[in-house]
């Protein structure tokens, strides 16, 4: 069993998320202070980070304010993209994956309050989320494409 802060301690290649909610109620969400120290130390490695966010249009005022924080993120490494919630399917819960081989899935109530993590052991259930970061990054499009598209 791994937890998830050994993943992001020990992951040598790759660290991915997925996020699907509207909205995140998570407490120092504003303070990046402490990612960008791990996307900083991650990089010197020689580690990438990679995220796809599914969103819906019109995009709430929160997901606007996140990709103001997400171009602060790409600034130290992280490869941010979106894809509309129309162009997906059969889309997993919100996960990390690390190295293609340790997923966990982060549990959130419906106002987007963060609830737990929970450790993926099943190899078929790690696969089915190694597709679905496969499908979704391809569909995906990347932050500074999508920005000036924010308004339609």
């Amino acid at each position: 069993m791994t937890t998830l802060a050994e993943a992001f301690e020990n992951f040598e290649r790759e660290a991915f998320r997925l996020e699907t909610l509207p909205a995140y109620d998570v407490p120092g969400q504003e303070d990046l202070t402490e990612w960008h120290a791990t996307l900083d130390a991650g990089r010197a490695r020689g580690a990438v980070f990679r995220r796809v966010h599914v969103v819906e249009r019109p995009l709430s005022d929160y997901l606007r304010w996140e990709v103001e924080q997400y171009k602060l993120n790409a600034r130290h490494g992280e490869k941010i993209r979106l894809v509309e919630a129309n162009s997906t399917h059969d889309v997993p819960t919100d996960f990390w994956l690390f190295d293609r081989r340790h997923a966990f899935d982060m549990r959130y109530d419906e106002g987007g309050r963060f609830q737990g993590v929970i450790e993926v052991t099943d190899p078929a259930e790690v696969d089915r989320r190694i597709e679905a970061m496969d499908q979704l990054w391809e569909k995906s499009v990347e932050l500074d494409a999508w920005e000036p598209a924010l308004e339609r």
